[in-house]
């Protein structure tokens, strides 16, 4: 999976970035492009996405640039705007870009933009907290699914546990 989405942010980088450099690394001739802004990739780029083989990911991708643009965050400059607000500021922003998710978002707000108290809850982090931390829902709903409010609660929970940091002891965890 790392493999092709490596593959994939090339291709955005090759035909929608500026080419920033080449360079002769072990006797091959590199060529280095900077990421698009979202200008560069929603332009009309669901089609050609798709023709790229994005699949489903095309859709989203393209939906999310018009997002950020119509946001008037078209830099990455703009979105690190975002490490100086609070966790829950930044998250509830991240959830109304198309096609992100409570998992994803914490990612981002975690990996990309200093929010240390984000807590990426998958399967393996909601059977660490239920084996190791005894985790039990609030929620009359069945803990075989991980709704939206029991996301909350272990996000929560690791919250309450680890303190500021907790996104970090979640990659520990993991």
């Amino acid at each position: 999976l790392i493999v092709r989405i490596k593959q994939l942010v090339k291709t955005l980088k090759r035909n929608f970035g500026n080419l920033k450099g080449k360079y002769e690394i072990g006797g091959e001739m590199i060529e280095f492009y900077a990421f698009p802004s979202c200008v560069e990739v929603f332009k009309d780029s669901e089609a050609q996405l798709r023709e790229w083989k994005f699949g489903y990911r095309a859709k989203y991708i393209s939906s999310a640039a018009s997002f950020l643009c119509q946001s008037n965050l078209i830099s990455s400059s703009d979105l690190c705007k975002f490490r100086s607000k609070s966790y829950e500021e930044t998250v509830q922003f991240l959830r109304q870009v198309p096609g992100i998710g409570p998992k994803v978002a914490d990612c981002i707000a975690l990996m990309s933009l200093d929010q240390l108290a984000s807590v990426p809850i998958d399967t393996h982090i909601w059977r660490i907290a239920r084996e190791r931390y005894k985790f039990s829902s609030s929620s009359k709903q069945s803990t075989n699914n991980l709704s939206d409010k029991i996301y909350k609660e272990i996000g929560d929970k690791f919250r309450e546990l680890f303190g500021a940091k907790a996104g970090w002891a979640h990659s520990v965890l993991f």
